[in-house]
């Protein structure tokens, strides 16, 4: 007979499960409602800011109806004080979506180029975004100058530091470079982003629509670095050995409750 403990894990499984289908439904249906302004907006490029502002709204509103809620702790450099190279940790497609709520001043996302592939969403990446190809030399060639280009204009970016979506709660993947070398040889600072507790709101994507369901509306914790400036390998080290003690100070807090 069912105890009263696995009634309760069942009905939270399943009403975990349905909010994954729900936050997918809004996904799409938002998504498609913007496609046709994307499409007019990426035309030209001076309605480009008109496209990242929408961007903002679309994501802004998906994490309201999705009962995603932020708390940010720290201090985000002032848009008055030039670009830098935010630098946040990857679990899942949340992570996305709230630095548009995250970076206030124009930026733009450096991430692998199968983004830009993506049906519909591709058009939210390839145009004003950066897609990087580690495979071709020469893309990637392209993607660093034009990512040193963007910011010698004044345009920030955000680069994932581990690179892909990272399914553990409990780790860091390696870090890769890339961001860290932009940053020296622009000669703007490096500002870490921790989130963390984002796969308790939105589980990896192997783990969408898998029983038991995990996941669902809820506060997101944001953790930011003051700017760090300085050689790669140094902002790199700072940034990696500052999330660690967060993410350890977590887990600990986690094994407490």
């Amino acid at each position: 007979m069912p105890t009263k403990s696995n009634k309760v894990n069942y009905f939270s499984s399943a009403a975990s499960l349905l909010w994954q289908y729900y936050f997918a439904l809004q996904f799409g249906l938002t998504l498609l409602f913007c496609y046709p302004i994307l499409v007019w907006a990426f035309q030209k490029p001076k309605r480009y800011p008109h496209a990242l502002r929408l961007q903002r709204i679309w994501a802004a509103y998906l994490l309201l109806v999705t009962g995603i809620r932020l708390q940010i702790m720290g201090q985000l450099p002032s848009p008055q004080d030039g670009p830098v190279v935010f630098t946040p940790n990857h679990r899942n497609f949340l992570d996305i979506l709230l630095m548009y709520s995250v970076v206030g001043s124009p930026f733009h996302f450096m991430a692998k180029a199968e983004l830009a592939k993506l049906p519909m969403f591709g058009i939210l990446f390839s145009k004003t975004h950066i897609p990087f190809n580690r495979k071709s030399s020469s893309e990637s060639s392209h993607a660093f100058r034009r990512a040193l280009a963007d910011l010698q204009q004044g345009i920030s970016l955000v680069v994932f530091p581990e690179a892909t979506q990272n399914p553990s709660s409990a780790s860091l993947l390696p870090f890769k470079e890339g961001a860290f070398k932009l940053a020296e040889q622009a000669n703007v600072p490096v500002v870490g982003v921790y989130f963390e507790n984002n796969l308790q709101r939105l589980p990896h994507p192997k783990n969408l629509f898998r029983w038991p369901g995990q996941g669902g509306p809820g506060r997101v914790r944001v953790r930011i670095m003051p700017p760090v400036s300085g050689p790669a390998s140094y902002t790199q080290q700072t940034v990696r050995r500052t999330m660690e003690a967060w993410l350890a100070e977590s887990m600990n807090k986690k094994n407490q409750s």
